[in-house]
Order: structure tokens, then sequence, then C-alpha cells
């Protein structure tokens, strides 16, 4: 009976060791170890997206202190569209088409490749 216990015991000192060493090891992730990670599986999914969508639209990936104005500057030349739409128009058109002008870091934004 005096083993039983001394099993279980040992157990719980093990599990409780285990838990501790897995808080400091994340404790010692730092958040840019994170956002660096993010950016990679982002960026990975951009690629893979990009293999599989259709050609209807260019792939954008949302860098810190991009807004929906700078990434369609960025791409405008890579936009088709006719004489008359201007660049404000093509940016409303990317707004309505991402569901708003709110963007993140890490989120990918579609402009269209022809309007």
């Amino acid at each position: 009976m005096k083993n039983l216990k001394f099993k279980y015991k040992l157990r719980i000192a093990g599990l409780i060791l285990f838990l501790l060493t897995m808080n400091l090891g994340l404790n010692l992730v730092s958040e840019n170890d994170i956002i660096q990670f993010n950016n990679f599986a982002s960026q990975a999914l951009v690629y893979a997206t990009n293999k599989v969508q259709d050609e209807e639209y260019i792939i954008v990936y949302v860098k810190s202190g991009d807004s929906i104005w700078k990434l369609v500057e960025e791409n405008y030349n890579q936009i088709s569209k006719p004489i008359y739409i201007n660049f404000r128009d093509v940016v409303d058109i990317v707004v309505d088409l991402n569901g708003g002008s709110d963007i993140k870091s890490g989120q990918i934004i579609k402009l269209p490749k022809s309007i």
C-alpha cells in the first residue's frame, strides 16, 4: 500500500515538474518569435493561395503600418482598369471587396486584377 502511494506522489511530482517546465518554455518564447512564425505561416498561406486561387485577384500580405490606400498605391499599375476609373475609385472597390477599411498586420487582402 505504501508503494502505491509513493507511485502516485511520484506521478504528481512529475506532472507538476512537467507543467512548470512547459510554463517556463512558453515564457521563453518572445512575442517577436510568435509574430515571426505567424508572418512565415501567413506568407506560406499566401503562396499556397496564389497557386490554388483563380487568377482574378492579386493577393497582398498586410505588414505593420500598411493601409488599404498604401497597398492599392503599391499595386496600382498591376490592376487593369478603364480610363474613367481613378485611384480613389479603385481604393473604394478594394475596401468593398475586403469587407471594410480596417486591416491588421498578418491579414491577407485581395486586390482585383481587373476592374
